[in-house]
Parts: structure tokens; sequence; C-alpha cells
């Protein structure tokens, strides 16, 4: 997972907008120790071909819950509601 941008790996046609998932094993997943809610306003993905990140997420059975893959560099941007307004995350992220 690339720490700037929250991209995976370039492998694949998606070229690093394949999800990933976490194995908690044994141990209590966090969303259940009474953490904050902290809302998800929007999320969005750009990759320089949206039809094969589009076709690589359908053949993962992902169901995107944000705006459609545009075209562009290999990014994605999360944006939270924060206490003092909406929060960016991604690399170049503006909350509007």
């Amino acid at each position: 997972m690339n720490a700037v941008d929250g991209t995976a790996g370039a492998a694949g046609a998606g070229g690093g907008l394949a999800p990933f998932l976490l194995d908690w094993g044994g141990s209590p997943h966090p969303s259940g120790a009474g953490l904050p809610v902290v809302p998800l306003v929007s999320l969005a993905a750009t990759h320089p071909d949206p039809a094969a990140a589009r076709a690589e997420w359908a053949a993962l059975g992902v169901r995107w819950p944000g705006a459609p893959v545009a075209a562009g560099p290999v990014q994605l941007t999360a944006v939270l509601a924060g206490r003092h307004g909406p929060v960016a995350f991604g690399r170049g992220a503006v909350a509007r």
C-alpha cells in the first residue's frame, strides 16, 4: 500500500486501485471498541484507464461507493466529515 495516496501496487489492469482486505484473525475488530464515528462524505478514484480499473473491480466483486472512476493519475481521495469541516485524504487532496 502506498502511504502517500492510499493505492495498492501497480499489478493488474486496474494498476493500483485494487482493494485489499485485512484479516483480523482472532483479534476483535477495532470497530467494536466504541471509537468515534467519522462519516465518509465522498470517495473518488482516478486512473489512466478508467475502464480497466472498473473491469478489475467487477471481476473482484467490488461495489464502488463513490463517483465513477475518472481519467487521471492513479489516485484515491477520501473526504471525511471532521469536527471543524471536511477533511480530505489523498495526494494533493482538497476538501470542498
